[in-house]
């Protein structure tokens, strides 16, 4: 019984603190409190601590994929990221359990010896800071802001080195102690090699994904612009015109006032009047650059026969997030739902968008109708005119975080919305 308990205690200090590592790196992400994801993770572990304990030595291997594959289960039920996603985190987790089992494989150190607990609690203490490093501080920018497609296949990179090392283990048993800890200590580092390498990588991808939206934006920018120059230039032909006209159209007034024919004079002012060209300045929130992107996509939806409610309450000063950020968040938000709405050959369409501030947190909630065709997957709705997740979508999302926030996407048969909230006084590091 000492044997099993020092054991049970050995493989709980393992596991448990790589539970906690799991969750504390996703801690965003989380649908339930990070104390109760804990928790239940911890439990779920000890049960499988416990069977391996009490078990035959060999039955821990056998038993781990299924243990695996319930952990993952769980992963996905506690935690709102894709399904690849996850894979990432959790098999950089179970690669670092691996090496620790190796090592005390290769140190001669029993799971039932006194010294098992020891060993496990020091070691754990020494490498979690190392992995909390490259999977909170390098990768998880990527992992949160990269779509779930471009992780297919990398969790497939922590999954080797844990095969490998578990490899390892049996491989070196029959070696010196010196060379079987030099192994598995060279596997190691080249495991961090990789991620140091992966994090290079997927950082350009990044700011690749991010020069996209960028340049999305300003293509909506110039388009407005190009609007706006056409209005103005058909504002001042038509001033023009008007002027000249503006002689003979006094002289005509003249001549009735001389025959005393007032009720024609009148009728002729009111014709006059209703003449002269006004550019339209429709006035949806107070800022500027925000508004005129609003009646872009307002005047675009009310020609194709959309019911818009416009609602936003968008101040003039928006603190720290930049009017061009706000720009992409609100265009993109009514590009996608003017698209679907256009898309729908039937039922009524309409978009609604309201704002509300809270806690210097400027929400965003917009509701459209659409005809059904969603694709959606892990949680992430897919474009429909290209593969991945929708640039817009993407583009939103981006925004939000950037600013301390984050976007939200839901959908029924017949309606999908969106509720994405930014953070006006503070602004992320992660440029």
């Amino acid at each position: 019984m000492r044997d099993a308990t020092l054991a049970f205690t050995s493989n709980m200090l393992n596991f448990a603190t790589a539970v906690c590592l799991c969750f504390v790196v996703v801690r965003e992400k989380l649908r339930r409190p990070i104390w109760e994801a804990i928790m239940l993770g911890i439990g779920y572990v000890a049960v499988y601590c416990a069977a391996c304990a009490l078990l035959p030595y060999y039955w821990g291997n056998v038993l781990l994929p299924v243990f695996l594959l319930g952990a993952f289960l769980l992963y996905k039920v506690l935690v709102d990221l894709p399904g690849t996603k996850l894979l990432f985190v959790l098999m950089m987790e179970v690669s670092l359990c691996c090496f620790i089992v190796g090592l005390a494989v290769a140190l001669k150190i029993d799971h039932g010896s006194p010294l098992a607990p020891f060993f496990f609690l020091v070691t754990e203490l020494l490498t979690l800071p190392l992995f909390y490093y490259i999977l909170r501080g390098l990768l998880w920018p990527m992992i949160r802001d990269l779509n779930s497609s471009d992780w297919r296949y990398l969790w497939g990179v922590p999954l080797t080195f844990s095969v490998l090392e578990l490899v390892l283990v049996y491989a070196l048993k029959g070696v010196e102690m010196w060379l079987h800890v030099t192994i598995l200590l060279v596997s190691v580092i080249a495991a961090v090699a990789t991620y140091f390498m992966m994090f290079i990588v997927l950082r350009k991808a990044v700011e690749f994904t991010r020069e996209t939206e960028r340049n999305a934006a300003f293509e909506v920018y110039r388009v407005l612009q190009g609007e706006q120059y056409d209005r103005i230039a058909e504002s001042i032909t038509a001033t023009r015109a008007a002027r000249h006209d503006l002689r003979h159209q006094l002289l005509v007034l003249k001549g009735y006032l001389a025959d005393e024919k007032i009720d024609d004079a009148k009728q002729f002012c009111d014709d006059m009047t209703e003449a002269i060209p006004t550019l339209e300045d429709r006035r949806v929130c107070a800022n500027f650059a925000v508004n005129a992107v609003a009646v872009h996509y307002l005047t675009k939806a009310e020609a194709a026969e959309i019911a818009v409610e416009l609602q936003l309450g968008i101040p003039e000063n928006l603190g720290l997030v930049q009017d061009r950020d706000m720009c992409i968040l609100v265009g993109n938000l009514l590009e996608n739902a003017v698209e679907a709405c256009r898309r729908m050959e039937t039922g009524s369409r309409y978009i609604r968008m309201s704002t509300r501030t809270h806690h210097n947190n400027l929400f965003i909630t917009m509701a459209n109708s659409h005809k059904g065709d969603l694709r959606r997957k892990d949680g992430v709705f897919y474009s429909t005119k290209r593969a991945g997740e929708g640039i817009g979508l993407s583009s939103v999302r981006a925004v939000a975080q950037k600013y301390r926030g984050d976007v939200e996407y839901s959908a029924t048969p017949g309606e999908f919305r969106s509720v994405a909230y930014v953070n006006l006084g503070e602004i992320s590091l992660l440029e």
